[in-house]
């Protein structure tokens, strides 16, 4: 995995993120934990997911995010956070304007 600094911080990021759109819809939480857990073990720190991820499907809300969190949950003990970065994005204004 590569790594770079963002500027202005002393964060270091690897350089390819992993999306998680379709984690809880697409996606069972067993596959999105493997892939999650490979995704980590193999030097990311970046979990791109917003809190509109699987809103398009019908159901609970949120879902990713909440999936994302019981993850950490899991994995917590076994990992320092000095070590991890995990980045969320909001709601964009566009997404405001989906029904229209």
């Amino acid at each position: 995995m590569e790594y770079k600094r963002l500027k202005n911080t002393d964060l270091t990021v690897s350089t390819i993120a992993l999306g998680t759109d379709v984690y809880g819809t697409d996606l069972d939480e067993k596959t999105s934990f493997e892939m999650l857990n490979f995704y980590v073990q193999n030097g990311g720190n970046i979990i791109d997911t917003a809190n509109v991820y699987a809103d398009w499907a019908p159901g609970e809300r949120g879902r990713s995010e909440k999936l994302i969190g019981r993850w950490l949950k899991n994995i917590y003990p076994y990992v320092s956070r000095r070590n991890n970065t995990a980045i969320d994005k909001h709601r964009n204004i566009f997404t405001s304007f989906r029904n229209i």
